[in-house]
């Protein structure tokens, strides 16, 4: 349907703009917004986020770059299952990374529960898994996110007990770009549409 009006729309604007009928870019507007809803793009922008985000930590010379591994997680109430959006390791596990990435709208606040669930629930599950036998000397554990870090999420980090090998961070969009090398630039793109 949104084709159609685009191609209806796009006919009038080379003709004659009286024909335009009223509420037609209305109806255009409300079906762009709608593409960026739909549950496919809204996959297609977290996998990309995520494939960007394991590019970028192999680029800083992890090794073993893993996405999306499930691990089990034990809480209160019961048994579970923890999702880590990207791992790696360095010195056979002497050292690891984790990172969740968070592919939000620009103005999308990360907030202190999902802060709290990660650093209490996700990072530990996955250190449970991948390093049984012995704690790494050094955790680099992150959410990234291309929405806003809020002071919320902040404090709630500050508030959190965490191991002193446990590195944590809580990393923008600006951030992000900032990471970025310099051959590559064009993914700064990826980053600004999610």
């Amino acid at each position: 349907e949104a084709i159609v009006k685009i191609q209806e729309l796009l006919k009038n604007v080379a003709g004659d703009p009286a024909m335009v009928k009223d509420g037609e870019y209305d109806v255009l507007l409300k079906a762009i917004e709608n593409i960026k809803t739909n549950p496919f793009i809204v996959d297609l922008k977290s996998l990309g986020f995520e494939v960007l985000a394991g590019f970028l930590i192999n680029y800083d010379g992890w090794q073993e770059v893993v996405l999306n591994i499930k691990v089990p997680c034990t809480l209160p109430d019961g048994k579970t299952e923890r999702e880590i959006d990207v791992s790696g390791q360095k010195e056979s596990w002497d050292k690891v990374c984790i990172i969740e990435c968070k592919a939000e709208a620009g103005n999308k606040p990360l907030s202190g529960e999902y802060v709290r669930k990660f650093f209490t629930e996700t990072v530990p599950a996955f250190l449970k898994v991948k390093c049984p036998v012995k704690k790494p000397s050094h955790c680099r554990a992150e959410i990234w996110t291309t929405g806003t870090v809020t002071s919320e999420a902040e404090n709630a980090l500050k508030t959190i007990s965490l191991g002193k090998f446990i590195h944590p961070a809580l990393v923008g969009k600006t951030q992000l770009i900032e990471r970025l090398p310099k051959t590559l630039g064009s993914t700064k793109r990826l980053i600004e549409t999610i």
